[in-house]
């Protein structure tokens, strides 16, 4: 009985603790950085500066105006960085109002690094067919197209956040302020080349099955069992030694 009741208390706050955290998470403070580069697709922008203030609970976003977006195409964003583990990044795509977008952006003149990073970080999304709305398809990220009015759908700007927070401190951190990362935003395909792709590719797998089915299966097994209607006559020798 003392047990069962250790366990029932246990789990009870252990899911207090889970709750906790992801209040805590979704009600975590945050700042934005000043700039508001723009990214195209095709394009990386290399040894981006964030800089985190000293404390754990506050949030930076970098945020990036995503130009040149076309409907109906598949998307993936690559986040890098040079791994330190006090530091975690997510990637948030929404839409902006174009009046707010033209007061706040700025042209970021930095001159790209030198350093190569490895892939961390990668978000896949669709543009819609109808309209420039977005969809989550896979990987760290998440999507969040606001609200929608068919009216004036030219009036929003897809923006690509980066989202990065502490969640330890190092050794000495006020040495450690500014973090550096790659971010690249490319193109996958175009969703009707994708379906085209995928029916060929169902059509082949058809085809070859039907031909192995129908054509090679029933060779290999009558080259395993041998021909019953069409035998060799048995030829029988008899040899001599002296």
């Amino acid at each position: 009985m003392s047990i069962s009741c250790s366990l029932a208390v246990f789990l009870v706050v252990y899911a207090l603790g889970c709750w906790a955290d992801g209040t805590q998470t979704r009600d975590r403070p945050f700042m934005y950085a000043d700039s508001m580069p723009a990214l195209a697709p095709g394009e990386v922008r290399r040894n981006e500066a964030m800089r985190f203030p000293l404390t754990l609970e506050t949030e930076v976003r970098q945020r990036y105006v995503l130009t040149n977006m076309q409907r109906d195409v598949y998307y993936i964003a690559h986040l890098s960085y040079l791994g330190s583990p006090s530091i975690m990044y997510n990637l948030h795509l929404t839409r902006l109002p174009r009046a707010t977008v033209g007061e706040l952006q700025q042209k970021n003149q930095a001159g790209p690094g030198q350093r190569h990073l490895s892939d961390v970080n990668r978000m896949y999304v669709k543009a819609r067919k109808d309209v420039l709305l977005f969809d989550f398809l896979g990987g760290e990220g998440e999507v969040d197209n606001g609200d929608h009015d068919p009216a004036n759908d030219d009036s929003f700007v897809p923006v690509l956040e980066v989202r990065g927070y502490r969640n330890g401190f190092p050794h000495e951190p006020e040495k450690w302020k500014d973090f550096r990362y790659n971010i690249r935003l490319d193109v996958v395909g175009r969703a009707d080349g994708l379906t085209m792709a995928i029916m060929w590719n169902v059509i082949t797998v058809i085809v070859m099955g039907v031909f192995v089915i129908g054509f090679v299966a029933p060779w290999v097994i009558s080259t395993a069992a041998g021909d019953t209607t069409n035998q060799r006559s048995r030829r029988d020798f008899l040899i001599f030694f002296w």
